[in-house]
């Protein structure tokens, strides 16, 4: 690591010069963004829920019939919720859950411990299709084709 002073500051002359090059990159897309007539993305914006495939969402939506799967609530859902991380890229119907806004901000991501014990979150190891998660007040395992199958016990 090279340090260098500037201005009474240490510099790191390796990560200076990576965010000088990530900087020229980003400004180089912008202008081939603008040159192909697109909108250019607002800095440190995250991509939409528009990363699901449709197949996916209406899949979902006809699982929940438009209604909040979070286990006793009846509000409008709106939301897709990746039970396995978003990073992960896992956009298949078992790892999505249709929720209102409110337990999609506050009620999976709001206690992360219960909604592991319920399912709606699945660790980063582990296969959402064979994690079970609570709908309508029973375990059960969201299946490929829209569908749920109660698990044995629950």
């Amino acid at each position: 690591m090279t340090v260098v002073m500037r201005n009474g500051l240490r510099v790191d002359v390796a990560r200076a010069e990576a965010k000088r090059r990530e900087a020229a990159r980003r400004w180089v897309d912008k202008k081939r963004d603008r040159a192909r007539g697109e909108k250019p993305q607002p800095r440190g914006s995250k991509k939409s829920s528009n990363d699901w495939p449709a197949p996916v969402r209406k899949l979902a939506a006809k699982r929940s019939g438009g209604v909040c799967e979070f286990d006793g609530c009846r509000q409008r859902a709106v939301d897709l919720h990746h039970r396995k991380a978003r990073r992960h890229r896992d956009h298949r119907v078992q790892n999505a859950l249709h929720l209102c806004r409110v337990h999609h901000l506050y009620g999976v991501h709001g206690d992360r411990s219960r909604a592991l014990e319920r399912g709606q979150i699945v660790r980063s190891g582990a296969d959402p299709a064979e994690v079970p998660v609570l709908l309508g007040g029973r375990m059960v395992l969201l299946a490929a084709d829209g569908g749920w199958e109660v698990v044995s016990g629950g």
